[in-house]
């Protein structure tokens, strides 16, 4: 009772943590500076990192150069997009953007004069999908190829750490970005800048703690698929053990995507169709899990509409190109929102019952939902906080945990307590041997003295008949004569006697 107090304790800490940070990401950001009509002016940057958010220049299907600005060529500035957002429904001269199409952004940095010379860094995050970074007119990064239609266009998603050294108080940002594949373009997510040394820092700090959120998913997945091996008869190990693996998959192409540092070269089709089939495919495995926990609270029905939605899904993930399937992330928002208010419901009436592990799955199941949700509007553009599906996942998996080995203790409690039964009943049926081999030899001897016994009745049975017929012998013997005498002298009165006194020799006789 103790260990599950502390369970749910930790889960409500991590809760509130969790809720804070969504509740921070959907707050504006009023505390960071904000660029007006393309120029961001920032103070004492080698003190605390900005983002380079607010009105930038924005040139619609034009693939600008700083050398274009810097002879001239460049139009002016009429046009100015809030930065980070995607073009998507951006209004361009009466025009709403669509998600295909080329764009260059232009920002003016106006820095202190103590800033400059400083050794200062970008970390440029996923832009979708194809960019060019200048810095001062240098070529500072790049990913993917940009171009100005599909073919020429190669999509790409990588982070990048972008170092670079001031030479004055103004430094232009300069990005190329072109997208044809997918159905957001743009800029979606906040570009820092600060001192290197801190960035990198904090880079670095990212990258293990997205290492150690995924090798933790993976180990405790392959465990628990393990266990499912050594022990087919319940599933529930199983179904969370694929959960597991597969949300450690999608962590690596998601987030810092440790996936592209490790493999630069790793296809963005394949990157994109991993992150969409682990999300679509997972929903309908946790359903599978929560099943077989609870199996009073969790209708056939709901089972086979989010497997036949998986399978949809999952099948327009595999054969679509990302240009169509990345378009339904927001109805499948709406399948995920509808699993949750069903769960929720769900271990209401399992804690309601008393179901064990209840309180704690509920909980966890909170937290995720949470993760999920701010997920779902950090990749909509609808909150700027960042990633915290894998965070959340990795809390409901120690809480799982918790619930399983839970399980498995108790069962192997019972186990133990009927091994405990059955040594018992053994010794008494070696006590009861014991006995019946005693028993056993008594009731021999008794058996055989009543057999002796018995021949010896029998025994004397015969001596005594053997009396009677000699006693009968003697009798028949001794009364033969006198017999034969009576009958000899009967039959020689009844040849001489009247016929009417016959009958009585005849009674004589008989």
């Amino acid at each position: 009772m103790d260990g599950r107090g502390a369970v749910c304790r930790f889960l409500l800490f991590s809760m509130a943590i969790v809720l804070l940070g969504v509740l921070n990401g959907c707050a504006p950001l009023t505390e960071q500076p904000m660029a007006k009509g393309g120029v961001l002016a920032l103070d004492d940057l080698s003190e605390k990192p900005a983002t380079l958010q607010g009105e930038w220049e924005f040139y619609w299907q034009q693939l600008l150069t700083p050398e274009d600005f810097r002879n001239g060529r460049a139009p002016p500035p009429e046009h100015f997009i809030s930065l980070p957002r995607s073009w998507n429904g951006y209004v361009w001269e009466g025009q709403t953007l669509s998600s295909d199409g080329y764009a260059t952004f232009r920002l003016i940095l106006q820095l202190d004069q103590q800033d400059i010379g400083q050794r200062f860094a970008l970390r440029m995050p996923t832009i979708f999908h194809s960019y060019k970074l200048w810095i001062d007119g240098h070529l500072s990064a790049e990913a993917g190829r940009v171009g100005t239609d599909k073919p020429s266009t190669v999509p790409s998603l990588a982070t990048r750490f972008v170092p670079f050294q001031p030479q004055t108080d103004q430094v232009e940002i300069m990005i190329q970005v072109a997208n044809f594949h997918h159905a957001r373009g743009g800029i979606t997510k906040p570009i820092e800048i600060g001192d290197r040394e801190t960035l990198w820092k904090k880079t670095i700090f990212k990258y293990v703690a997205e290492l150690f959120m995924t090798s933790s998913l993976l180990i405790i997945g392959l465990y628990h698929l393990l266990l499912y091996l050594k022990r087919r008869k319940d599933k529930a190990p199983l179904y969370f053990g694929l959960f597991t693996v597969g949300w450690s998959l999608r962590s690596l192409v998601v987030g810092e995507l440790l996936m592209t540092q490790m493999f630069p070269e790793f296809p963005w089709e394949l990157q994109l169709k991993i992150e969409y089939l682990v999300l679509y495919g997972g929903m309908f495995i946790f359903t599978m899990y929560f099943f077989h926990l609870f199996h009073e609270e969790t209708p056939r029905w709901l089972r086979t509409a989010s497997g036949v939605l998986a399978v949809a899904f999952s099948l327009l993930v595999m054969v679509a190109p990302a240009k169509v399937y990345s378009k339904t992330l927001i109805a499948y928002e709406m399948i995920v929102a509808g699993h949750l208010c069903f769960f929720v419901y769900a271990m209401f009436l399992a804690t309601k019952r008393r179901k064990e592990g209840a309180v704690v799955f509920f909980i966890a199941s909170v937290i995720l939902a949470m993760t999920a949700l701010n997920d779902f509007l950090y990749y909509s553009g609808r909150v700027l906080v960042g990633s915290f599906s894998v965070l959340g996942i990795l809390i409901f998996t120690f809480a799982q945990m918790h619930l399983l080995s839970s399980r498995f203790a108790r069962a192997e409690a019972d186990v133990e307590q009927v091994a405990q039964q059955l040594a018992a009943t053994n010794q008494r049926l070696v006590e009861l041997n014991k006995n019946l081999e005693r028993i056993v030899q008594e009731r021999t001897r008794e058996l055989k003295m009543a057999n002796e016994q018995l021949r010896q009745a029998y025994d004397r049975l015969l001596a005594a008949e053997e009396g009677r017929k000699k006693l009968l012998a003697y009798i028949t013997h001794d009364l033969k004569g006198p017999l034969s005498t009576m009958l000899g002298y009967v039959e020689a009165v009844q040849d001489n006697i009247k016929p009417e006194k016959k009958p009585c020799l005849f009674t004589i006789r008989s």
